[in-house]
């Protein structure tokens, strides 16, 4: 449900509160299934076929995009800012993070350094996309802006939720899943 009309700062349109929700109702099952539970599972347990080094393969990629993220964040900020370019930032860096998690369906058994890299870009260019998108959006709700991206958390915190509960409700019944997997989200012995 969306605030009432009068809620909205002048320019504003529910059309423009729908689409920045969409982006924090993706960005949560991104950091939910993506980085937290599907495709690191996946990564130790079938790119790096539960070697011993897997999980840390799967550390120093995201060790190594957080440190990118520290080192180029300030100066990209501020060619932003200087060049009145955040719009295009947000594009760039949303489109980098589509496209970057997007190839990680072309990542197999034994593509360790191609899935390194596709996690590590994908996870350089997410606090990219959440440094440029609330500045767009802070304004737009009077007397709470916080609400404007509330309306995205909330259902992107239960869609990511509820995809991590369908995607192990196979082995919460007895059936034997796919491929091997490490671990069960499930609450009770399955």
């Amino acid at each position: 449900m969306t605030p009432p009309r009068t809620t909205f700062n002048p320019g504003v349109t529910r059309r423009d509160l729908l689409g920045w929700a969409m982006y924090d109702f993706a960005n949560s099952g991104y950091a939910t299934v993506v980085l937290t539970a599907v495709f690191s599972a996946y990564f130790v347990g079938v790119v790096a076929a539960n070697a011993d080094w897997a999980t840390l393969a799967w550390t120093l990629s995201l060790s190594l995009s957080h440190a990118l993220v520290m080192i180029s964040l300030p100066s990209i900020s501020a060619w932003a800012d200087r060049h009145a370019a955040k719009k295009r930032a947000l594009l760039i860096s949303t489109l980098g993070c589509v496209v970057c998690t997007a190839g990680l369906a072309s990542v197999g058994a034994g593509d360790v350094v191609w899935a390194g890299v596709l996690i590590a870009l994908s996870n350089c260019f997410l606090p990219m996309v959440n440094l440029w998108r609330p500045r767009f959006c802070l304004n737009w709700l009077r007397p709470k802006p916080w609400a404007a991206s509330a309306l995205g958390v909330g259902p992107g915190a239960m869609w990511a939720v509820c995809s991590l509960w369908a995607f192990d409700w196979p082995m919460c019944f007895g059936r034997k899943p796919k491929a091997k997997r490490r671990a069960s989200l499930c609450p009770s012995p399955c």
